[in-house]
């Protein structure tokens, strides 16, 4: 087996995952009858833009437009604002699925619904991360409601709190978001490789009961690993013993270099931000509403990693004709019992 401080490296490499550039915003305008517009932003101080940086697929199908912008330092950034009309969430799906870019590895898509209940017309849109990993643990294991909410603001909205009035706060809270990730990395990757070694070695025709105990030192390949000082042959070898890892030993490296590759997807992923304008009234969500009544939400591999990333807005329209309607039924209503009263007399 590779003597690599696996987990250690990794743990070395989290403040460093994800890129710079191009800073992306995507926003996406949902219409009533489900078409969407889908704008994106793209800022770099490179002297032009690579297809194959971008966050988000775009491709000559795109409405380009391409300017400058020069800070009061003499710093030039260039912003490219693509733009599309998609007729329905499932052409994003398939632009997703078949787009290039540095995130084009990732499976990505995009669902509408339309829920019409007489005086009001509700609205659902949702996009879409599926997870990289088939085992590991939630992150809200690991992380409260707090600093959840706080992983998944925009960037930019981050940034303004930790400068902001309140700096001292939400410093601490993003530094505790920090420790907390990194725990939840290091279970969740243990968990994600006894089960991937465990399912070998049931599948090779290893001995059930030792199959059985190894699923059950998921507690002790942590405590051994913490903390982050032994490479995974000493690791095994001390739990295992010695004969078991020369045994086994090319599953455990098999399932170590599956993991690696899952791995790869988490630091060469490239965050991104996403916005979404609903029609009608916003409803509920599980994202950031800024004070113009967008929803935000920041795209980042901590969030999909080990499970599903859903972003989700409702949003709800009255049906102002079927007030009319109504109102004119109970005239109707109202006309035929005075006249029956009156012709009663």
């Amino acid at each position: 087996m590779k003597k690599v401080k696996l987990i250690a490296v990794l743990i070395l490499l989290l403040p460093l995952q994800g890129c710079d550039e191009p800073e992306t915003i995507v926003t996406n305008i949902v219409h009533p009858d489900g078409s969407v517009t889908r704008r994106i932003e793209m800022r770099t101080s490179k002297r032009e833009f690579d297809p194959e940086e971008y966050r988000v697929p775009v491709d000559s199908t795109w409405k380009l437009t391409y300017s400058t912008e020069v800070s009061d330092e003499g710093d030039t950034t260039r912003v490219l604002v693509a733009e599309k009309l998609f007729p329905d969430a499932e052409s994003i799906s398939a632009e997703y699925a078949g787009g290039i870019g540095i995130n084009a590895a990732s499976v990505r898509s995009a669902y509408f619904s339309k829920s019409f209940r007489w005086f009001t017309t509700s609205y659902r849109f949702t996009e879409q991360v599926r997870r990289i990993m088939p085992h590991g643990y939630p992150i809200r294991n690991f992380l409260s409601n707090e600093e959840v909410e706080f992983l998944m603001l925009p960037n930019s909205v981050a940034t303004d709190l930790k400068e902001g009035a309140d700096s001292t706060f939400y410093t601490a809270l993003s530094d505790s978001v920090d420790s907390h990730v990194e725990l939840w990395l290091v279970r969740g990757l243990v968990n994600s490789w006894s089960q991937l070694a465990g399912k070998m070695l049931k599948d090779s025709g290893a001995d059930e009961k030792f199959v059985e105990e190894f699923y059950g030192y998921e507690e002790k390949f942590t405590a051994y690993l913490e903390p982050f000082g032994s490479d995974i042959d000493s690791v095994l070898i001390a739990i295992l013993g010695e004969e078991t890892v020369n045994r086994y030993g090319s599953i455990f490296s098999a399932a170590e270099d599956s993991i690696d590759k899952s791995m790869e997807l988490f630091w060469q992923f490239c965050g991104y931000t996403v916005k979404t304008i609903m029609p009608g009234t916003l409803k509920d969500c599980n994202g950031y509403i800024s004070a113009s009544g967008e929803v935000a939400w920041q795209v980042r591999p901590e969030l999909f990693f080990f499970e599903d990333y859903t972003l989700w807005a409702e949003s709800h329209r009255e049906n102002r004709w079927a007030w009319y309607v109504s109102g004119g039924f109970v005239l109707i209503v109202v006309a035929g019992i005075v006249l029956r009263k009156l012709r009663g007399r």
